[in-house]
């Protein structure tokens, strides 16, 4: 039997009528993507394993943000996209229809540069919305102060990081405010690029890092991989059951199992505030997403880009854990090879 991109690259490029896991590719094919660096990492993981085992295959992807992966997928300059955030109805019509296909799963964390204070902070959704929306400044604000009894807070400005470019990082975050906050909602809402109210940013998790890492007192949102790679402390977030859970990789898992039992078929969701004592509250799906119709392409590189996204949903998995990421739990891996 055929799985989901199976079934795309018989109907995508008939010609070939090849299995996904048969035949040989054309020599010397190239294929392109762009889009998210939260997953950047990983992706040159991949690309590195797959090339060395497919010497016939080329890969590139640059790292420029969902936004412009996005834009790029509609454009039809480049062959995927990677992006944490799912395509809105208009531009999946701007594109001529897509297919999302979640790759990993990941916590977003709140992390902050505070090496005065020694003990892990705890904040919560609407604490997390005020400080963002410029209500909350200083770190020892009674609010604050509260949800961590005993730790001694300085009273320091709150230097707000963000991103600045168009991001599925920043999609998935304001996700969350909106669910958190109303005032959020109405005032800023989501998108992948806001109004920020407050703030200074920086272009990817990259530029994000580097704000919270030279500013005393700064506080941004990013990406668990890149946290754990610069050291950042990061806070434990109060989810919807009232308990303070820490970004790791069996939390985002709680939080996967939440939602599995009622995935939309196209399977753009997010893993936004879920109900479970366990499951951490800002979670989310980076995607790989393909066109629908791949006959823009040729042949050869139409099977090229199908065979190395099924390799990653199935054999590029095992390499998440070492590179900080969350696989694909095998509820949701079965949903998105055969949905």
């Amino acid at each position: 039997m055929f799985s989901r991109i199976g079934k795309l690259l018989k109907v995508a490029v008939p010609a070939l009528a090849l299995a996904v896991v048969g035949g040989n590719i054309a020599r010397g094919v190239e294929i392109s993507g762009a889009g998210s660096t939260f997953v950047y990492p990983i992706m040159l993981k991949w690309m590195a394993l797959y090339e060395k085992s497919h010497p016939d295959v080329k890969i590139d992807y640059e790292a420029i943000g969902s936004g412009g992966g996005i834009n790029g997928l509609i454009n039809k300059t480049i062959d995927f996209s990677g992006s944490d955030a799912y395509m809105s109805k208009s531009q999946m019509k701007q594109a001529g229809g897509v297919l999302h296909m979640p790759e990993l799963a990941g916590p977003e964390v709140m992390s902050y540069n505070l090496p005065m204070v020694h003990h892990q902070l705890v904040f919560d959704g609407k604490v997390i919305a005020d400080i963002y929306l410029g209500r909350i400044t200083k770190w020892n604000d009674p609010r604050i102060e509260k949800l961590n009894p005993g730790v001694k807070l300085p009273n320091l400005h709150i230097l707000v990081a963000h991103r600045s470019d168009g991001s599925g990082t920043t999609f998935i975050f304001t996700g969350y405010l909106c669910k958190v906050s109303p005032s959020w909602k109405t005032q800023v809402g989501q998108a992948t690029s806001v109004n920020w109210p407050v703030g200074r940013g920086g272009k990817g998790n990259p530029g994000v890092a580097a704000l919270i890492d030279k500013t005393k007192g700064g506080l941004g949102y990013l990406e668990y991989a890149y946290a754990i790679e610069g050291h950042f402390p990061v806070a434990k977030l109060i989810n919807k059951d009232g308990y303070a859970i820490q970004p790791s990789m069996p939390s985002v898992i709680a939080a996967q199992k939440a939602i599995v039992a009622n995935l939309p078929s196209d399977l753009r969701l997010r893993i936004i505030n879920p109900s479970g004592k366990k499951a951490y509250p800002i979670s989310g799906f980076t995607y790989l997403i393909l066109a629908k119709d791949l006959g823009y392409m040729s042949h050869a590189k139409a099977e090229a880009t199908v065979k190395f996204i099924h390799w990653i949903l199935t054999k590029g998995q095992n390499y998440a854990k070492e590179l900080q990421y969350i696989r694909l739990g095998p509820a949701m891996q079965k949903q998105v090879l055969t949905n």
